[in-house]
């Protein structure tokens, strides 16, 4: 079965701010049996994240889709930024995160706009806020919206967004580091496999992990390609 990975990091957001090279994350996807992995590079700034991230891309384009930095910011533009990374660098999508800036309207609309326009997903860590997913989903229902690790730890919150999902054509999932595997279940159930995708959180999360999450609950075949294939591949237009 053919695997694309949804999140996967250049560098990270752990505590040591962990950094891979691109031939140290293609290894650990042959291992994995990963075919492609959506990569990208957080806690810097976006400009800096963007040009480390294609400079691993670029060794293995084949393999590796680049994911932009984006950080609103009032001192910086970053839907400039974004453009330029997708113009230059080919990059397929943008990647935002709650412990990083704020989710606030005011900051994030106008880059929700910019990957509209540009036909790309953004992938949201919304560090279990649900009302900022909402009011994104809301107001932007052709925006394509992915929200990595099922929302979060929260059960309530992950609730929620499950049937806000249900509600709109325009909400994902990626089910990197669910801790609670019980949530994964719960997520499919909800919502299906249509609106879920695979995602790793690696290399610091060994993606085996996190296939074995996914394969461990009875789905159809058909299911399974949806969550490991299917959708990334609609979503990156691949």
């Amino acid at each position: 079965m053919k695997i694309i990975d949804f999140h996967m990091h250049i560098k990270g957001g752990d505590r040591d701010r962990t950094e891979a090279t691109g031939e140290e994350i293609i290894k650990i996807m042959d291992r994995a049996g990963i075919e492609r992995s959506v990569v990208f590079s957080i806690c810097i700034s976006a400009r800096e994240g963007n040009l480390k991230t294609y400079k691993e891309v670029k060794k293995f384009p084949d393999r590796l889709i680049g994911f932009a930095t984006g950080i609103p910011a009032f001192n910086t533009n970053v839907c400039e930024e974004i453009e330029r990374a997708v113009n230059e660098y080919g990059f397929k999508g943008v990647k935002v995160h709650r412990g990083i800036h704020t989710l606030e309207g005011y900051l994030i609309f106008p880059l929700i706009e910019k990957c509209i326009e540009l036909d790309i997903p953004c992938l949201i860590d919304c560090c279990a806020e649900f009302e900022p997913v909402k009011e994104i989903v809301k107001n932007y229902p052709s925006a394509k919206i992915v929200v990595a690790h099922l929302g979060g730890e929260d059960q309530t919150v992950l609730e929620k967004l499950l049937d806000l999902a249900n509600e709109t054509e325009n909400l994902y999932f990626d089910t990197s580091y669910v801790r609670a595997v019980g949530f994964i279940g719960k997520a499919i159930e909800k919502v299906g496999s249509k609106k879920l995708i695979f995602g790793s959180d690696g290399p610091l999360i060994p993606p085996e992990i996190d296939i074995a999450k996914i394969n461990f609950w009875k789905l159809t075949e058909e299911e399974k390609e949806d969550i490991f294939y299917n959708n990334a591949k609609k979503l990156l237009k691949i």
